[in-house]
């Protein structure tokens, strides 16, 4: 049975309230997703970072470590915290495949989506901390931010659908993504300035789409400025290829996930 687009959009929120409600609501423990959570890491992080960026010659300029770091911080979380759980939505809700009309492909948005909300309300929450305890963030910035998280938003959804065809037929995928979205965030400019990058490794921050959504919302917030055409146009394509690789991929073996749940 193919479901309308009215149905889909009506079994998507129904999904959409389930999974906030068993994973984020309704606990304390959902509500450290959106921000206890982030708040600890950024207070482990601005404290070591801190320290050893001390000196000053690292140090962002115009802003405390720890704003600097909430800005960069919220948005990565976002991104990997979504990924990993979209990566496993179909494996762990491999009892409902075949069994009910629901299209395999909205577990997997539904699950990336979920997370993605909690922790966009986590970083609003960040952002008027940051300006009640004296960081000053443009208004304006607020604006350019939300083009630049619906941008993470679709390459989000893109390797999500790719990850989690793949994991139906390699389950140690969703094992092995943590150490690889380890070394991505070190290799991200989240806990040091672009600039700080030894000669030789910028290519790591220019090809690296996380890298120019990170530095992009920095710009926004700090100094009210709109990304570059370079940088929008760099975003667009990786969100566009992104969901083109993944929804082929995800269609492509869709059709064999029975055999391997």
């Amino acid at each position: 049975m193919t479901l309308n687009l009215r149905q889909l959009h009506e079994l998507f929120l129904q999904l959409l309230g389930r999974d906030l409600r068993s994973r984020y609501l309704g606990s304390f423990s959902g509500f450290a997703w959106a921000v206890v959570y982030p708040a600890s890491l950024l207070a482990v992080y601005a404290w070591v970072f801190g320290r050893i960026l001390g000196d000053g010659s690292n140090r962002p300029e115009g802003v405390s470590f720890a704003a600097f770091l909430a800005l960069g911080l919220w948005p990565w979380l976002a991104f990997a915290e979504s990924l990993s759980r979209a990566t496993s939505a179909v494996v762990e809700n491999a009892g409902l495949i075949g069994k009910i009309a629901l299209p395999s492909w909205l577990l997997v948005i539904t699950a990336a989506s979920a997370s993605f909300m909690i922790h966009l309300l986590g970083f609003a929450i960040a952002l008027i901390l940051l300006v009640l305890t004296g960081t000053e963030l443009r208004a304006i910035g607020v604006l350019h931010v939300v083009w630049i998280m619906a941008l993470l938003y679709g390459f989000l959804l893109g390797l999500s659908l790719l990850l989690a065809a793949l994991n139906v037929f390699v389950r140690d995928l969703q094992h092995g993504l943590a150490p690889v979205l380890t070394l991505l965030f070190f290799m991200t400019p989240i806990i040091y300035p672009k600039r700080s990058l030894p000669d030789g490794m910028g290519w790591l921050a220019e090809f690296n789409p996380l890298a120019i959504i990170v530095h992009s919302v920095r710009e926004a917030l700090l100094k009210g400025e709109a990304p570059s055409a370079t940088a929008t146009a760099a975003m667009l394509l990786a969100a566009l290829l992104s969901i083109a690789l993944g929804a082929l991929i995800f269609a492509r073996l869709n059709r064999h996930f029975e055999d391997f749940l």
